[in-house]
């Protein structure tokens, strides 16, 4: 009797320790994907793989050879049109392999239908698509609107998953008056850093590090580097690795 309690007892743990609750490697989750009624390709680049369905639809991109992921990163687009789709959307996604890879992170990008799109509760979006990838620390990325829309969701549709949050990089995208509604971000949870790069939002973007910096010291960056707005996302992503 204690010798079957014992085989019972070491069958079950090798069986739940060798099955994960989530499939884990880049190739594991782009199958689960695809059963899922995904289409995925591999990126422009060959280092990853870019899966788009979902309803409404979701672009999804998996660094190539990662055996287990460690973060995902939640990705915010602009208005649609203001930069052809690229530097704020999908085809932009589809070029950063290489640090999401650094970061061992899965990216997600729901298409909205403009940057101040909140039609779709944050918190319910991440939970979602938490079953199809797997619940892990959250990273958060955004172009410009996506300023303004990490601010608002943070605060309300998003406040569920702020626990979870490591950074969030907001890449010129310093419109309006967001200060109060980063402090009490920043004060709920008290592990998150924010980092902001201003090229054409220049005054908004140092009026709210110059708020925040005061209270949360080292846990708030500014760059400001000037240029372009719509080529901001493809050279500062991999900000969010740093």
């Amino acid at each position: 009797m204690h010798t079957s309690s014992l085989l019972f007892t070491l069958l079950f743990a090798l069986c739940f320790s060798s099955a994960p609750a989530f499939a884990e490697s880049s190739e594991d989750i782009a199958n689960k994907l695809k059963a899922s009624g995904y289409l995925c390709t591999d990126t422009p680049d060959g280092q990853g793989i870019y899966c788009k369905g979902g309803s409404p639809k979701n672009h999804i991109v998996i660094p190539k050879g990662v055996a287990q992921f460690e973060k995902t990163v939640f990705y915010a687009h602009g208005l649609t049109g203001v930069c052809g789709n690229g530097a704020s959307g999908e085809a932009y996604l589809k070029n950063q392999s290489s640090t999401l890879r650094s970061l061992k992170a899965i990216s997600l990008m729901p298409w909205r239908q403009s940057g101040g799109d909140t039609s779709f509760p944050l918190s319910k979006y991440i939970q979602r698509m938490d079953g199809l990838v797997g619940q892990r620390p959250l990273l958060l990325a955004g172009h410009s609107a996506a300023g303004p829309f990490f601010a608002t969701e943070l605060n309300g549709n998003g406040a569920g998953i702020l626990s979870r949050v490591e950074k969030l990089l907001i890449i010129d995208g310093g419109y309006g008056d967001t200060r109060q509604r980063y402090t009490n971000v920043l004060n709920r949870n008290s592990r998150m850093t924010l980092r902001i790069v201003a090229n054409t939002t220049m005054a908004n973007s140092k009026g709210l590090f110059n708020h925040l910096k005061p209270k949360f010291g080292d846990r708030v960056k500014l760059d400001a580097p000037g240029g372009g707005h719509c080529n901001a996302p493809e050279k500062y992503f991999k900000l969010l690795a740093n």
